[in-house]
């Protein structure tokens, strides 16, 4: 048979199979491409007792994540205390911690409403975002096997009312409900249902969360002690004899043997008190960083920026009226119920403010072209990670001096700048420093971070709180800045501020010195050619240390002398002769004021919690070093004093005595001493609100631990696909 007649023989089978293919191209073949073309679902890893989780269950985590950062599930979880809010930055945090959130943090840690490690608190922001839909998965899983469910009325109810919240028309721009959720099924093509699940999820994984973390339970006798430590005080009355004020009394000739000395306390750090160093002696050479600086005056741009024109302030003020010169005022002061109205200043009442404006706006901007122009010109010639991996000598090749570069600025711009490098510098040198403790780097979101903060953290050196703050670890000779004075403000006066890069030249980490003669220099930010240089001697500063010690001494036998004549002379008279005693020791005009006064102060005695927390942060904050050691004289003193008191009794039969406080090196004279005790009627009207108390608290530092990434990992048992698990499979491998 013919091909052709073939063909007509069959044409009505071969018209069907053609429209049949037709309608499959057209209306089957896009559903069966996407089908075949659509990766097949794989493991990547497991958690709890075998369950799998596979690229599409991830996927899908991920839509949800965005589901609800759509629906503002961020800026609702932060409404929602602490588990809220750690809850928000575990899901929806970007890498970047909010600092206002580190900040509130930090103050609840020193307040003692939060007992976290600084450790812990850094492992709740360290976490890439990559893996968010995994940590969803797995906190929705725990929060369902506890039985976690959320009624769909409810959890609309509870969307609806944070849309209709004066924070919800802000953040959706005024929409309603119902536009919301036709806005999400259009954009995801879901129905109303699921979109509502997946806001009950995370209402439920909260709920689960502050469930988990209420359950430590509170004694009576925990109570009664944290009650006891909040409201029991000591009074007393006594003077206080230090060992300063006995200085001139020590003996000019005496010489004492400083290697001793040095060699007992050369292993300690200053102000690091202990059993073993009750005076806080410390020789150990503290971390320390010398920096080349590079610095203009902005007082030395005032006279080349030029004044502004009449069209400038006219300008300026078009332009922030509402926001600078407009104001809330009632529209009667004698009526205050009148509701508020807005009023601008008039422009004649304003204009010379907008005058120093817009002159502090030039200088800025003129002082930060030429630092961005100096940081430029003296980038290093090499990669980040190839100056990380080079020695100081090699990475200094490479970098261009700052003195060379000033002067072919300063003949450019014609304004001097000035250059010049530091000395050795401790944290403590660099907080004394006036110039270099102004200058402030602006963080991710615009907030002013101390320079201080920054340099200590350049390796080697141990870094502390930089991924707290969203900053990369700095390196050597990496140029820093624009730094800006933290007195520079809009309008203000500029005359005596400054604005400068730096960058760390080199590294000394802490270690033991030498020996006694052991010295090292720390001048500090020069401007002029008046700045004086500072050198540190370890032989000074023992020597300045047994000089206190012998005064103590002194101290502590005038003060047995004290005690002695008041037993036989009584308080007063005793208190006159002593005045009198330490005026011809230390050769005072006798008709000086008295360097001794009665004294009768009301002592608190502190939490071993809040002294340990004192001491972690001396290493951040040096300068709080004479605080701690003043707050932790005056606890103990308490605790001793409230030790003399015998429990049925509220004052102290065996007066007048003496007590010493080494940390102070100071001696107490005690005249009388009583105890404000917690009575049993306070403690029952007190109970509740503080076992409220100490219930938040523990919740809300179990809430920090609940949610630390590598805890939900751990307790969920999660492995990545190639991980052993410690959970048995089964043959199929589940």
């Amino acid at each position: 048979m013919s091909l052709v007649k073939w063909f007509r023989k069959n044409m009505k089978m071969l018209m069907a199979v053609f429209v049949i293919g037709i309608l499959f191209a057209f209306i089957g073949g896009t559903q069966v491409l996407e089908a075949l073309s659509r990766e097949r679902p794989r493991d990547e890893g497991s958690f709890a007792d075998g369950q799998a989780i596979s690229n599409m269950d991830r996927n899908d985590a991920g839509l949800e994540l965005e589901m609800l950062r759509r629906m503002q599930a961020p800026a609702f979880l932060q409404r929602q205390g602490l588990h809220g809010l750690l809850l928000g930055q575990l899901l929806f945090s970007d890498g970047r911690p909010d600092p206002g959130i580190i900040g509130g943090l930090n103050q609840m840690m020193r307040q003692g409403e939060l007992h976290v490690t600084e450790k812990q608190l850094l492992d709740l922001f360290s976490e890439q975002g990559a893996i968010k839909p995994i940590y969803w998965i797995l906190l929705k899983h725990e929060a369902r096997e506890a039985g976690m469910g959320m009624n769909g009325e409810t959890v609309a109810r509870i969307i609806n009312e944070f849309i209709y919240s004066e924070m919800g028309q802000q953040l959706f721009g005024g929409q309603s409900y119902e536009q919301l959720l036709y806005r999400m099924r259009a954009s995801y093509k879901v129905p109303e249902e699921q979109i509502v699940r997946v806001f009950g999820d995370l209402l439920a994984v909260l709920r689960f969360s502050q469930l988990a973390t209420h359950t430590t339970d509170v004694t009576t006798s925990q109570i009664q002690h944290q009650s006891s430590w909040a409201h029991e005080t000591v009074e007393a009355q006594f003077v206080k004899l230090e060992a300063k004020t006995f200085l001139d009394a020590v003996d000019p000739n005496a010489s004492p043997d400083l290697a001793v000395h040095f060699n007992t306390y050369r292993s300690f750090s200053a102000g690091q008190i202990s059993p073993e160093n009750e005076h806080g002696f410390g020789y150990r050479l503290p971390d320390r960083i010398r920096l080349d600086y590079l610095v203009v005056k902005l007082g030395d741009l005032k006279d080349t920026v030029g004044e502004p024109t009449q069209d400038e302030k006219e300008a300026y003020y078009s332009r922030h009226a509402p926001t600078l010169f407009t104001r809330l005022e009632s529209p009667d002061p004698n009526d205050p119920n009148l509701p508020m109205v807005e009023v601008t200043d008039p422009y004649a009442k304003v204009v010379i403010n907008i005058h120093e404006r817009l002159v502090t706006e030039k200088v800025l901007a003129k002082a930060m072209m030429i630092l961005q122009e100096a940081r430029s010109d003296s980038r290093l010639q090499v990669s980040e990670e190839e100056a990380r991996d080079l020695s100081p000598e090699k990475v200094q090749e490479h970098a261009d001096d700052y003195s060379l570069l000033a002067q072919e600025l300063s003949q450019k711009y014609e304004v001097p700048l000035h250059a010049g490098q530091t000395g050795r510098l401790s944290r403590a040198d660099a907080s004394s420093d006036t110039t270099l403790t102004r200058w402030s780097l602006e963080g991710p979101s615009g907030e002013r971070i101390s320079v201080a903060t920054v340099l200590f953290n350049v390796s080697p050196l141990e870094a502390d709180d930089l991924q707290l703050l969203s900053l990369p670890k700095p390196f050597l000779f990496e140029n820093l800045g624009p730094l800006r004075d933290a007195y520079t403000r809009p309008g203000g006066d500029v005359s005596g501020q400054t604005m400068a890069i730096v960058r760390v030249v080199e590294v000394a980490p802490s270690t033991m010195p030498d020996s006694l003669e052991t010295t090292y220099e720390s001048t500090g930010v020069t401007l002029d050619s008046s700045g004086i240089a500072k050198t540190i001697s370890i032989k000074d500063q023992v020597a300045e240390d047994v000089r206190q010690l012998q005064a103590y001494a002194a101290a502590e036998a005038q003060a047995q002398e004290f005690i002695t004549a008041v037993k036989q002379e009584g308080w007063d008279l005793a208190v006159t002769q002593l005045n009198k005693s330490i005026k011809e020791k230390t050769r005072q005009d006798p008709n000086s004021l008295d360097p001794i006064t009665v004294r009768k102060q009301i002592l608190h005695r502190m939490p071993v919690s809040q002294l340990d927390l004192y001491t972690s942060l001396i290493k951040r904050s040096p300068g709080s070093a004479a605080f701690l050691q003043k707050a932790l004289g005056e606890s103990q003193v308490a605790d001793a004093l409230y030790e003399r008191i015998p429990s049925n009794q509220d004052q102290a039969s065996d007066v007048p005595f003496v007590m010493k406080s080494p940390s102070e090196q100071a001696v107490y004279c005690i005249n009388d001493v009583s105890v404000k005790r917690f009575s049993v009627q306070a403690f029952h009207k007190t109970r509740g609100a503080q076992i409220q108390r100490e219930e938040r608290i523990a919740a809300q530092s179990l809430a920090a631990i609940h949610f630390n990434p590598q805890n939900l990992i751990a307790r969920m048992n999660y492995h990545p696909l190639g991980e052993a698990s410690d959970t048995r499979t089964d043959d199929t491998g589940k």
